[in-house]
Order: C-alpha cells, then sequence, then structure tokens
C-alpha cells in the first residue's frame, strides 16, 4: 500500500523514530522505558516491575500476546521490532490493546542502546496516523512466502501475484486475535488481507466478464501486473531491495487493466489432467482432484507433462550444463481487437539467450488462438547455480501482456 500508519516514539534523549500501527492511542508521555531480552512466556514479566512504563522489545512471539502481557502486567506502551532481514522496512502492528509501535531493526538496536547507557531512559509514545508513501511501495513484505515451489511441481512459478496487504485495515468481527468480542469489531493486516483482495477482484472481473473461464481470468490479472512504480523504478523484495520473481510473482495486481488484457493463456479443466498425471498422482487420486469420473482422468489417454509444459501465464525452466537448452510452447488467445498485431519484447534472463517463434501474432477473430514457441539456453556467463530472471512481452498499441521468466541454474550432479 502506499501509505503507512505512523506510530512516533521519541526517546528521552531527543531521538524520534517512526514506527507503525494501525491503531490510534492516546498521548503516552515521558513513561520509563524498559528494554526485554529473549522470548516472553507466561509469567516472564513477573520479575521486571514493568507497572506504568514502556517496554521494548524484539519482536519473537505473536505481537498480540506481547501487548496482553504486558498490559496485564502494568505496563503502558509497547515498542517492538524484527529481526535484522527486514532492513529498513517496517510493518503495522495490528489491534492492540495498548499504545505501540514497530519500529525497524536499526532503531530496536538504537533503543537498546539508549537504555543500556542511561541511568533512568523513558520514551513517548504518539499516533500521526496516515502519511503517504507511494515513492518506495508497494514492495513486497518480508513475511510474505517465496518461491520457487516444491520440487515436485518445479516448472510453475509461484507466488503468481501480489496483492495488497500490508497496513490493510481489515474489519474481522469482535475483539483482535480471535478473543471474545469486546467491542464491534478488531482490525487486521498482513498477506491473509491479499488472499481476499484477489479474490474480490476475481469476482468483479467474473462479473463484467462473465464468459472468462477460472484460467483467463488468471491469465488476465498475471499478465497485466504492475511490476514498476509510477515513476518507472522496480517494485522490490524488502528484505534485498531487489526486484525478484519468486517474491511477488508476476507482478502486484492492477484490476482496471485486468478487465482488458488483450491476450489471455486460456487452460480448460482438461488441460491440467497430463500436468497433474506427470505429478506422480494415481488415477484415483486424480479423480478426486479433478472432480471427474475415472474413465475420464486416464493418464495412458492424456499422456505427462512438465510444469514447464503448462499453458501457464509464467514461464519456469531449469538449465544444467548437461541439458543447458529447454524449449516450451505457449498459447495465447485474443480477446482484445478482432483485427490486431502484438509485437515481441524480450528482457532475457542474465547468462540466457531467449529466442520466441514467431516474434509477431497477427489475429483476423476475436478468440483465435495462436501458439509461439520460447528457447531458452543458458551461456557462457550464466551462474553456475542460482536464479535468474527476465520477461517476455507482447505488445500492441496501449496493450501490453507480460509474462515472467524464470530460470533456475542448476550444477552437474557429483
Amino acid at each position: 500500500m502506499g501509505r503507512r500508519m505512523v506510530s512516533r516514539v521519541e526517546l528521552g534523549n531527543g531521538v524520534v523514530m517512526e514506527g507503525e500501527n494501525l491503531n490510534p492511542y492516546e498521548l503516552v508521555k515521558d513513561r520509563p522505558l524498559v528494554f526485554i531480552a529473549g522470548m516472553f512466556a507466561d509469567g516472564a514479566l513477573s520479575a521486571v516491575d514493568v507497572r506504568g512504563k514502556i517496554v521494548a522489545c524484539q519482536r519473537k512471539e505473536d505481537p498480540f500476546m506481547l501487548a496482553e502481557m504486558i498490559q496485564k502486567a502494568g505496563g503502558v506502551g509497547m515498542v517492538s521490532w524484527s529481526g535484522p532481514k527486514r532492513g529498513a522496512a517496517t510493518t503495522p502492528v495490528d489491534d492492540l490493546t495498548i499504545a505501540a509501535a514497530r519500529v525497524t531493526h536499526a532503531d530496536g538496536e538504537k533503543i537498546i542502546a539508549y537504555v543500556n547507557s542511561t541511568p533512568n531512559p523513558t520514551a513517548s509514545l504518539s499516533f500521526a496516523g496516515a502519511v503517504l508513501n507511494r515513492a518506495s511501495l508497494p514492495a513486497i513484505a518480508e513475511y510474505s512466502s517465496r518461491g520457487p515451489c516444491n520440487m515436485s511441481s518445479v516448472g510453475v512459478l509461484k507466488p503468481d501475484i501480489t496483492g495488497p496487504g500490508t497496513a490493510i485495515a481489515a474489519s474481522v468481527p469482535g475483539g483482535a486475535n480471535g478473543t471474545a468480542p469486546t467491542r464491534t469489531f478488531g482490525l487486521h493486516s498482513g498477506t491473509s488481507m491479499s488472499t481476499p483482495h484477489l479474490s474480490g477482484i476475481v469476482a468483479m472481473i467474473k462479473k463484467a466478464r462473465p464468459q472468462w473461464s477460472p484460467a483467463a481470468i488468471k491469465s488476465a490479472l498475471m499478465t497485466t501486473a504492475d511490476v514498476t512504480h509510477p515513476d518507472g523504478t522496480p517494485i522490490v523484495d524488502e528484505t534485498t531491495g531487489k526486484p525478484n520473481c519468486f517474491a511477488m510473482g508476476a507482478g502486484f495486481v492492477n484490476p482496471t487493466r485486468a478487465l482488458d488484457p488483450g491476450l489471455v493463456y486460456d487452460l480448460a479443466p482438461a488441460d491440467y489432467i497430463p500436468y497433474v498425471c506427470g505429478l506422480g498422482y494415481n488415477e484415483s487420486v486424480m479423480s478426486e482432484i479433478m472432480a471427474q469420473p475415472l474413465q475420464n482422468v486416464s493418464c495412458a489417454k492424456a499422456g505427462r507433462i512438465q510444469g514447464k509444459d503448462l499453458n501457464y501465464p509464467s514461464i519456469m525452466v531449469t538449465l544444467t550444463p548437461a541439458a543447458p537448452e529447454v524449449e516450451v510452447k505457449r498459447a495465447v488467445t485474443n480477446f482484445g481487437e478482432p483485427v490486431s498485431a502484438y509485437t515481441l519484447e524480450v528482457v532475457p534472463p542474465e547468462g540466457v539467450a531467449v529466442e520466441v517463434v514467431p516474434n509477431v501474432l497477427t489475429f483476423g477473430l476475436v478468440n483465435q488462438r495462436m501458439e509461439f514457441t520460447v528457447k531458452l539456453k543458458r551461456g557462457p556467463n550464466a551462474a553456475a547455480v542460482g536464479t535468474a530472471e527476465g520477461s517476455l512481452r507482447w505488445v500492441s498499441g496501449k496493450r501490453s501482456v507480460r509474462s515472467p521468466i524464470a530460470v533456475l541454474f542448476e550444477p552437474v550432479p557429483n
């Protein structure tokens, strides 16, 4: 999201830090500050007098539990921070019952140094509210799950797409964190909020485009997703400061553009059968997965394909010195103007040569389907191990149909 819900921490030495908190609270001014190291557990605060104090701690437990323990022990505020891998990023704490702020790890270290060097450390907490911060947001949160997927399904890039989650103030029934309802509603934020956002967007697209298949909707979302901010700078993984398709998939969802994708990578339910067969499932399990009678899910009839061969809106392959070249096929269906032409634009992954045939797709009808082939070849300057990423676009006027390309490099086995 392009905003931060700012909660300010002012130390007794005048140093001011900006953390985050979704919940407004009354000013907590000039209270004693105590730092508690290590894990919290039931009774952990019984040996420490936190009454009337602000408690500083590195977050190692659920923030709801921390806040509840501090409040029960008589504390009036909490300042927490995550580990060093989050870098300069902060995450808002949700629905807490005391004044709180989550600051960066670096600021947390400053708090520890201040407490350890000051006879009577103090701090103040104040809620500043929403501050727009569109320049560097969205970014992929440290706690968001990353790919690649497990080895049984390598060949399908995961995650597919990114949606808003951090700094979302989503209402839930009752009190915080599933506790007994003490008020009308509570607030939740985080990656759990991305799923309902994407689900809602899918529902709106299905309402506007009822004839589209689930795969067509998914393709439209992925191929129109944003990979840059409005100023052209890339959307990045906040832990590394670099773009990463294994963190954000095809990009950050853009619902408006998804309504008019131009081309889609469509799939019927039956198209998944050879892929699931290729994963090694027997036909009895296949029948349950596909919700089809056994006679319709014969792997002998359907054959088996790898994940890379599924007509997916992304491309993911593994290249080794022994098998340095891979070919995949894709097919797109025209959902745009009947008469249209799409020109190829490729950003090759580092160390990989990419050849696409044909390099222009010319359509004369709506729903016309055209195939193309992508060859990826490991070059002499490719990494021995690791990953590389690029992209493939079909461009026609205002439309840009983008597919991420992810490459895994594997060495020769010993």
